[in-house]
C-alpha cells in the first residue's frame, strides 16, 4: 500500500527529481509488445501533457481503496 502511494503521489516530489520535467518509472522485467518509435517525453511536451499512465489488468485490491485520496 505504501509503495503505491509513494509511486503515485510522492515519488515525483523527491528532491533528486526536481531538476527534471519528466521521468519514466519502469518496473523490472517488463515487456513492451510494440516498438516505441517516438520520444514519449517530446510527445508529452508537444501535447501539453503532464502525466501519462498505463492501466494494469490486475492489482492487489488492498492497495487501491485509499490511493485516490493520496494522489488527487
Amino acid at each position: 500500500r505504501n509503495m503505491c502511494h509513494f509511486n503515485s503521489g510522492l515519488f515525483y516530489r523527491h528532491e533528486l527529481l526536481q531538476e527534471y520535467w519528466y521521468y519514466w518509472r519502469v518496473e523490472p522485467d517488463i515487456q513492451l509488445f510494440c516498438d516505441v518509435d517516438y520520444d514519449p517525453f517530446l510527445m508529452m511536451q508537444d501535447q501539453n501533457k503532464v502525466c501519462g499512465f498505463t492501466i494494469a489488468i490486475s492489482k492487489i485490491p488492498a492497495t487501491i481503496p485509499t490511493l485516490w485520496n493520496v494522489v488527487k
